[in-house]
């Protein structure tokens, strides 16, 4: 089963911007953070049944935080203060489901943890939401994260968006797939081994793990 030219898609389309291009969309109104949310969301429902890049999706409260990062990107514009914005906010992001996001289970990409939703966000995931970024949903991990591809017992294999007979890689083919598939201008993996290398190398998308003093998101 092949996209057949659904991938890469149009590079105006919202969901395939950069967070720099979002940024600067924001800030000149061309583009509002509910509209980008709105459209990544919508093509993340209308996929996942094919790729599996997420195993969640945090729609409502996505949309919220959109709507909140909408009414102060206006706030910075009639003010002049746009530069000062927050370095993310408004940008729909997804997280690797091996990270606690209050609210949501952690599977871990596990039985043992689907139903049982974090207590809290882990500090991460607050830098995160502190830097604007709007949380879209938690991508697909083999189970606990420990393989370099991306297939567990929770559902099918998570596919590769340029050709779904093929592998996504992994462990954080979920992130890598949702990228390569115009659903998020940021994915945070994970980086064992290289495995937020091999997903992305499998999407024909980038992947990088800043050194561990580095990681102050």
């Amino acid at each position: 089963m092949r996209w057949r030219g659904d991938v890469p898609g149009s590079a105006s389309e919202p969901g395939w911007l950069t967070a720099a291009e979002l940024r600067r969309a924001y800030a000149s109104g061309a583009l509002s953070p509910r509209e980008v949310c709105g459209e990544v969301l919508a093509r993340a429902e209308r996929r996942n049944p094919a790729l599996r890049a997420f195993l969640s999706l945090t729609a409502e409260s996505a949309m919220r935080r959109a709507a909140a990062a909408e009414r102060e990107w206006t706030r910075r514009r009639r003010r002049g203060e746009t530069d000062g914005a927050p370095l993310l906010l408004g940008v729909p992001v997804s997280i690797k489901d091996t990270v606690d996001v209050a609210g949501v289970p952690t599977t871990m990409g596990s039985l043992a943890g689907a139903g049982r939703p974090a207590a809290q966000d882990e500090l991460f995931v607050e830098r995160l939401r502190a830097a604007g970024g709007v949380l879209v949903g938690k991508t697909n991990t083999p189970e606990f994260g420990m393989a370099p591809h991306t297939i567990n017992r929770l559902g099918e294999a998570c596919a590769n968006p340029w050709d779904t007979g093929r592998t996504a890689g992994g462990s954080s083919g979920g992130a890598a797939a949702a990228c390569a598939a115009g659903r998020g201008a940021r994915d945070a993996g994970g980086a064992v081994w290289g495995r937020c290398i091999t997903g992305p190398m499998a999407a024909a998308r980038s992947g990088s793990r800043p050194p561990s003093a580095a990681a102050s998101v």
